[in-house]
């Protein structure tokens, strides 16, 4: 679309420079125009500006590429599952990933010498992490979104190891061929 709109600019601005500065302007010619009520005398090495532009080998500047808006809810998985890793102090890769329901992501992890399920709720600008395991405690772990780097990154305060930890999660770049 943005292809579509530079040519029609381009032809618009075309068309002006013929008809504006009329086709011996176009040469370059330093003759005078010819008196007004006398029709111009045609001329075959007179070209106007849109044929002498058409056999010129140039190239137009590729369109910018249209990048789809970033969507964080993307990157909720990956960034539950390391705020779960920080939060337990355990590597995040041992919490595997089950399936959603509703709008919670459900993890299972060996934890306290057993398997135990977490949750996770993802909310704006925060996650909500929960466990039978942990009994009634909660974990709130805002996080702040990079628009430009397509980043999510948080940092968890509150830890079982008390320690801070700085998560990010990124999209990944798509490479084009």
């Amino acid at each position: 679309m943005r292809r579509t709109a530079g040519l029609i600019v381009l032809m618009l601005l075309l068309g002006a420079c013929g008809t504006a500065f009329g086709a011996e302007n176009a040469t370059g010619s330093t003759a005078a125009p010819p008196p007004i009520g006398n029709p111009p005398e045609p001329d075959e090495h007179i070209l106007n500006a849109t044929e002498k532009l058409g056999d010129l080998p140039f190239r137009l500047p590729a369109p910018p590429l249209d990048e789809e808006e970033f969507d964080p809810s993307a990157l909720y998985r990956d960034i539950c599952q390391k705020a779960l890793g920080a939060v337990s102090c355990k590597y995040y890769r041992d919490f595997n990933f089950i399936g959603r329901k509703d709008n919670a992501l459900r993890f299972n992890a060996f934890y306290a010498s057993k398997a135990s399920d977490f949750y996770c709720f993802a909310e704006y600008h925060s996650v909500v992490l929960a466990s039978p395991a942990w009994g009634k405690i909660r974990v709130t772990v805002p996080y702040t979104i990079d628009n430009e780097g397509r980043c999510v990154s948080a940092e968890v305060g509150m830890s079982f190891c008390s320690q801070r930890v700085t998560i990010q999660s990124c999209e990944k770049k798509k490479q084009f061929p």
